[in-house]
């Protein structure tokens, strides 16, 4: 991989390479939906839930290893260091990333051809469309990524959709939590766009931030935030009675932390203040999924 590299601080550049607390992250909440929203319905069929999360999993990992490789020279015009090209080679890059695909697509091809299969086939072209084409679409990539994070729950929801419809709260529960993680998400991709913006010009990469005046865009993202919170609580409030004073003392911390995200990004001007949007996002997003503890 790399001389004179000892193999711990290999393994921790690999772990950085497929940005692992975004995996991590990624695995847990589909734990939680399973373990506290489909497996007190009755849902027992573990081992086909453990395969989707190692499937998206590991393609989700492949997807950050190839995106670093188209984005070497916008990274390095924004002085953001990573481990591909330095730590980890361009050849060993490759290797893991290969490995990273054929691992999902292979147990897919042995347990489930016929639905899985296609399926991860259709999420590792996109993944690669993306970051050799797409991204550069203003909004069409971001609203590709957030769509593919949101596969990563869709197929727990296809799964379980005959439990979820004898228990229509559940079932409203969890699509309310799809329209505001693809909320989320689609905000944070587009967050992350004006922050690389500098480097994004350079390299002759034209996203949404760019075309758009900084009030226009703040607008957007405002609106999609509200937006995907406010549906999400509307479509679970016809069954406001079932969900204890937790659940809505959650919502209402969400809430708050809402707002300061609003705070942040009405006064966002440099590069330090989107990367700390960013940040602040994704700690909104852990805690709307921390609302599954206080499910009926």
């Amino acid at each position: 991989m790399a001389a004179g590299k000892n193999y711990g601080a290999l393994i921790g550049a690999f772990f950085r390479l497929i940005r692992w607390p975004n995996l991590l992250l990624l695995w847990i909440g589909q734990a939680l939906f399973y373990l506290l929203l489909l497996r007190p319905l009755g849902e027992e069929n573990w081992s086909i839930y453990l395969l989707y999360a190692l499937a998206t999993v590991s393609l989700a990992a492949a997807g950050y290893l190839i995106n670093d490789y188209y984005d070497l020279e916008i990274d390095r015009l924004n002085e953001r260091k990573g481990p591909l090209g330095q730590e980890i080679s361009i050849f060993w890059g490759f290797v893991h990333y290969a490995w990273l695909q054929l691992l999902p697509l292979s147990l897919a091809a042995i347990y489930s051809p016929s639905f899985l299969l296609p399926i991860l086939l259709g999420i590792s072209f996109l993944l690669w469309a993306y970051s050799a084409h797409l991204k550069a679409w203003p909004l069409l990539g971001n609203l590709l990524v957030a769509a593919l994070v949101l596969a990563s729950l869709g197929l727990y929801y296809l799964e379980a959709l005959p439990y979820l419809r004898e228990n229509r709260w559940a079932k409203t529960f969890f699509e309310a939590y799809l329209v505001f993680a693809f909320g989320s998400n689609l905000v944070r991709e587009i967050a992350k766009d004006r922050e690389d913006l500098a480097g994004d010009q350079a390299k002759g990469t034209f996203t949404l931030a760019y075309y758009l005046p900084s009030w226009a865009l703040k607008s957007l993202l405002f609106f999609l935030l509200l937006g995907s919170l406010g549906t999400g609580v509307g479509l679970v409030w016809p069954y406001f009675g079932l969900f204890s004073g937790y659940f809505w003392g959650h919502f209402l911390l969400l809430a708050a932390l809402l707002f300061l995200l609003i705070f942040v990004l009405i006064r966002a001007k440099t590069k330090k203040d989107w990367r700390q949007l960013s940040l602040l996002l994704k700690i909104y997003m852990a805690l709307g999924l921390a609302a599954l503890a206080w499910l009926p």
